[in-house]
């Protein structure tokens, strides 16, 4: 769960701005909209950001995508390749300072606070704590690339005791998140705030269409599972009535069985692959009332919303089931 995310000097951004999903006093739609924590924190489980065109509305989900991508993806970084980041470049001074980021967040009923100063050469700064029992406790702080603070309270844990080994080496990857570093030696402590980092960026459309594959295209893949959300996502699509009655995928095992998809990433081709499989019914009655059913191509017969739409849904029952924070820019392109 999402408490708040900060950014500053990234793209519109100069001064720092923090995104809250802390409820106010405000108890209307408290039984709909808002989550009582047994620590006494209350949190919004929806919110919706309205502005005017370039406000900057885009530019915060871009952020958390940054963040999200730049500790998931570190252990992939070179030694000496550059960190692209989007300085605030209406004031030449800040292209020498770096841009900050940091989250607030819950793992279950487990509050962490991660966040990083980075420039395009180095990460500058970086910490993660653990609340436990109200109390903040420093799982690590990064003051530059070779100085570090480790929390001393965890004694003999031997989870912790793999810090030490920091304490007396230079770490050379100044261009990659500690976070990652730790997860990469299996530091437990670090594990859970480093999937819900990497689980925090906006909705794209490769999410449903892998979900699409796992359920029907792959050979070897949790193949129940996916078919769940696909399922839900078309019961969603039946309720809000655009005349669809059913949606069905013609499986088809071969379709990928050339591509070595494990290593590889998603392309265009790969979703027009699937696209091609998806089938919508329509049914009715005719004039002399009689019914009639056809099947159209989903992808090439549905309109656009409609399509947008049943790929949201497929990716939000997803993330309903397992947990975690769905971020959408221009919701109404795909609800």
């Amino acid at each position: 769960m999402l408490v708040e995310f900060s950014v500053e000097n990234y793209r519109s951004f100069k001064d720092r701005i923090t995104f809250s999903m802390l409820a106010s006093d405000d108890t209307t739609h408290e039984e709909a909209n808002v989550i009582n924590l047994d620590d006494g924190m209350r949190l919004l489980k929806s919110a919706v950001i309205y502005g005017a065109n370039a406000s900057g509305k885009s530019n915060l989900i871009a952020a958390m995508d940054f963040m999200s991508s730049f500790v998931y993806l570190s252990q992939e970084r070179k030694p000496d390749e550059p960190i692209k980041v989007d300085f605030f470049a209406l004031d030449n001074s800040y292209k020498n300072k770096p841009s900050r980021f940091d989250v607030i967040f819950y793992v279950e009923d487990k509050k962490y606070a991660y966040g990083l100063a980075l420039t395009t050469e180095a990460v500058v700064e970086e910490y993660l704590y653990r609340f436990d029992d109200g109390k903040q406790r420093t799982i690590f702080e990064r003051m530059n690339t070779t100085e570090f603070n480790f929390n001393d309270e965890y004694g003999d844990n031997p989870d912790f005791q793999i810090l030490d080994y920091f304490r007396t080496m230079d770490i050379t990857a100044k261009n990659k998140a500690f976070l990652s570093i730790l997860v990469m030696l299996n530091f437990k402590n670090a594990m859970d705030a480093y999937k819900w980092i990497g689980d925090f960026y906006q909705y794209t459309e490769a999410v449903p269409f892998s979900i699409l594959r796992m359920g029907y295209f792959d050979t070897n893949s949790n193949k129940e599972v996916a078919e769940q959300y696909v399922e839900i996502a078309k019961e969603w699509v039946k309720r809000v009535d655009v005349g669809i009655s059913d949606i069905r995928i013609d499986e088809n095992k071969e379709l990928f069985k050339d591509d070595y998809f494990n290593n590889g990433k998603y392309t265009w081709e790969n979703f027009t692959k699937i696209m091609n499989h998806v089938i919508s019914t329509h049914e009715g009655k005719n004039d002399d009332g009689t019914c009639y059913k056809v099947d159209f191509p989903f992808f090439s017969a549905e309109s656009y919303g409609t399509r947008m739409f049943y790929l949201a849904s497929i990716s939000i029952s997803e993330k309903m089931a397992r947990g975690g924070v769905f971020i959408k820019d221009e919701l109404n392109r795909a609800c």
